[in-house]
């Protein structure tokens, strides 16, 4: 047997100890959470990190095995998950994976009846989230307008049209849940019920967390100490020191020496608001088609 230590709320260290059947699971992978970025991924998986009947690594939000890692093997992946059993629902939560040229063939070679939850919200709206998130990583300078004139990710990112099709391509419909990031500030606990439904599992998540926002958008006082906080997170992360970049992140979100409490209100330009929906017009057309998904109040 072996222990792991957890960080979590509160900068205490919870001890779990993990047995052998643990890392010798010999299950597929029941469920992913797909993305999208910037769409309540985090909230999600802390609330199905607490629930009786669900196991995601503690130890990682997202592992980038199906992005990747997918090459270290499957024993790799088993490894960042610890008290999980066979008789539990196993789950990685990744929003990478849906703007990876591999992620959704990587799932379905690994796990043939994974369920897949994808969840997308009004692509203005992302876009602006992303533009704050990399304002605050130090890895952008740039105006919104000319972000979106000039930063392809931001682009490929909403390619919802794209994505679902993939998604359909190598899944039934049966085992794809699309949710809209909408349906959370409006009723939060009905979202979650789709959730739980789809996952066959109890409507049982911390109450503590249902309601907060977790990983809200926020400014760096210090740009090039966030630039240099992201830096070392991504070597942390080669070199599988997850526990230590899951302590940076939550010191320096915590931190208001480091972090504004309040998102600086950034001006959203109208104008640019409706470029971006006219332009991928198509694309949510599509998305709209595949889904079923009225997006009439996206515009």
């Amino acid at each position: 047997m072996w222990v792991n230590s957890e960080f979590i709320k509160g900068n205490e260290i919870k001890l779990k100890v993990c047995s052998e059947e643990a890392t010798s699971r010999s299950k597929p992978i029941d469920f992913v959470v797909v993305g999208c970025r910037k769409c309540a991924t985090t909230w999600l998986y802390e609330l199905l990190l607490r629930h009786d009947e669900v196991c995601v690594s503690s130890l990682v939000k997202q592992s980038g095995y199906f992005t990747k890692n997918f090459h270290k093997g499957a024993q790799w992946f088993y490894n960042l998950f610890d008290t999980c059993t066979n008789d539990i629902v196993l789950g990685e939560v990744d929003p990478e994976i849906i703007t990876s040229p591999n992620g959704i063939m990587n799932i379905k070679e690994f796990s043939p009846e994974a369920k897949i939850i994808a969840i997308f919200r009004n692509p203005a709206e992302l876009f602006y989230s992303s533009y704050q998130h990399s304002i605050r990583k130090g890895d952008l300078e740039d105006s919104p307008e000319g972000a979106w004139r000039n930063a392809s990710q931001f682009r490929e990112e909403l390619q919802f049209g794209k994505m679902v099709h993939l998604i359909y391509k190598h899944f039934s419909k049966e085992q794809v849940l699309i949710l809209l990031y909408e349906d959370i500030e409006r009723d939060p606990v009905k979202f979650l019920n789709k959730i739980a439904s789809f996952l066959q599992i109890k409507n049982k998540f911390a109450d503590s967390i249902v309601n907060k926002r977790i990983n809200p958008s926020r400014e760096s006082k210090y740009a090039p100490l966030a630039k240099l906080s992201s830096r070392m997170a991504r070597i942390f992360r080669r070199y599988g020191l997850h526990s230590v970049v899951n302590i940076t992140k939550k010191f320096a979100s915590s931190n208001e020496c480091v972090m504004n409490r309040e998102k600086v209100n950034r001006d959203r330009n109208s104008e640019l608001r409706t470029q971006i929906i006219e332009e991928l017009s198509e694309e949510l057309q599509e998305f709209q088609y595949l889904t079923g998904i009225d997006v009439g109040n996206w515009e």
